[in-house]
Order: C-alpha cells, then sequence, then structure tokens
C-alpha cells in the first residue's frame, strides 16, 4: 500500500495531468533502472528492492485514483486539483 504522505505522482516523476500512457511509460524507465535484478552488490539491490516497493505503490495507487478505487488519502488532493 502506497505512503499517502507522499505523492505518487511526484515519486514516478510526472505530473497529475499526465496521459495513461505517459504515467506507464515512466513507470515502466523507473522499473527498469531500479529492478534489484539489475545490481549484485547486496547492499545496493536492497535500496533497490525498496524504491521498486516504493514505485510499485505510487502506480497502483494512481491506477486506483483514477479508476475510482481509491479510498487513500492522496485521492482527495488528487480531486481537490482537478477541481481548480
Amino acid at each position: 500500500m502506497a505512503d499517502y504522505g507522499k505523492d505518487p505522482y511526484k515519486i514516478l516523476g510526472v505530473s497529475p495531468s499526465a496521459s495513461d500512457d505517459e504515467i506507464k511509460e515512466a513507470y515502466r524507465k523507473l522499473a527498469r533502472k531500479y529492478h534489484p535484478d539489475k545490481y549484485t552488490d547486496d547492499g545496493l539491490k536492497e535500496i533497490a528492492g525498496e524504491k521498486m516497493k516504493e514505485i510499485n505503490a505510487a502506480y497502483e495507487e494512481i491506477q486506483q485514483i483514477r479508476s475510482g478505487k481509491s479510498t487513500g488519502g492522496y485521492q482527495n488532493s488528487y480531486n481537490n486539483y482537478n477541481n481548480n
């Protein structure tokens, strides 16, 4: 589950107005960069694993927000952003 104190859009490096394709591409780019299997050093592998968890949670949260299934705190901020 995402940390609702963090903006999932910022984690993926996109704006809330980004298209679904732009979000998917940003997610894939970060997933390629931080996938733990790319690292042989155990310390870096662990850090990359934590980063991947954050990236996956952010992407999942955005998907839930956009499908209207999110009950998280960030959805209210997203809705306020879109209504202004």
